[in-house]
């Protein structure tokens, strides 16, 4: 027996893919188009950490508890036939990418969840954030009038990142009301830094009914740009790209003429036949994996 054959395993708690769902088969040829789009999702956290990261003093006054809307890539890394639950909300449709590739190809963009239990660990982000706004305020000083310590100007701007980037990948081990295991999802979450261009900002201190109504034109901000996806050269698909799934064997025609068809696939045009033909390899159903696996 060679060492491939000693390497195949079935049962794996984690998958080697990142998977990145959809719900409609127009949006999955989407991002084989154009690539995985960043897109808004809202995020809950206690009101002191949204008060101290958007220097709001009170927020009590609000009928509704505030939070933060961040854009961001998401993907999880649970086994497809593990997944029924997931995709009953995110979708039957998806993208697996290898995760090792895409921990190398997307850097410090890409990280695992941190699922808070813990009041320590609460109280510890609350920390943070009371260390962001001491930052913040220092940091807004010595661009206004402080030239003496101006040298810190930069030190202060990328720990003020590092905070950032520390909350925005926190989520708490349950719903409030009890009933979802956000655990359970086993997230993985791509996203730039709010500084970097008005497309991809953070909206800090706004509520769940306002995002809603903005989220659409905030995705369709974000869609205008070529830095709001995650691009793949041709010489990467191949490595990258390990399942393309839709929900029905129906489909599987219709998404292999798509891509024979396609000028343009994962950010690039000029993608020759033989690339072609290796995505389409890599097509399968929902309902085939349920019967077979």
């Amino acid at each position: 027996m060679n060492n491939q054959e000693n390497d195949i395993s079935f049962g794996n708690i984690n998958a080697s893919s990142l998977f990145h769902f959809t719900k409609e088969l127009s949006t999955l040829k989407l991002i084989l188009q154009n690539g995985v789009r960043f897109s808004y999702a809202f995020e809950n956290y206690p009101q002191s950490v949204i008060s101290n990261f958007c220097d709001i003093t009170d927020i009590t006054n609000t009928n509704e508890d505030l939070g933060v809307a961040i854009p961001m890539a998401s993907f999880c890394d649970i086994p497809i036939t593990r997944a029924s639950e997931h995709m009953q909300k995110y979708g039957y449709y998806m993208v697996g990418f290898n995760k090792a590739f895409m921990r190398e190809y997307c850097g410090n963009k890409l990280n695992p969840l941190l699922y808070v239990q813990s009041a320590n660990l609460t109280d510890a982000i609350i920390d943070l954030s009371c260390i962001y706004k001491e930052s913040s305020n220092e940091h807004q000083a010595l661009i206004s009038n402080d030239k003496t310590n101006e040298y810190r100007i930069p030190e202060l701007g990328l720990r003020k990142y590092y905070l950032r980037l520390l909350i925005g990948l926190t989520k708490p081990m349950f719903s409030s009301d009890g009933k979802k295991c956000y655990y359970d999802e086993r997230e993985w979450r791509a996203f730039h830094d709010d500084n970097k261009g008005q497309f991809n900002e953070w909206k800090w201190a706004i509520s769940e009914s306002e995002y809603k109504k903005e989220k659409k034109a905030l995705n369709d901000n974000i869609s205008s740009t070529s830095d709001g996806y995650i691009t793949f050269y041709e010489d990467c698909l191949q490595e990258a790209i390990t399942h393309i799934v839709v929900k029905s064997d129906e489909e599987l025609p219709e998404l292999a003429k798509y891509i024979l068809k396609a000028t343009k696939l994962f950010g690039f045009e000029g993608i020759s036949d033989d690339t072609k033909l290796n995505l389409i390899s890599k097509i399968s159903s929902i309902k085939r994996i349920s019967l077979d696996y």
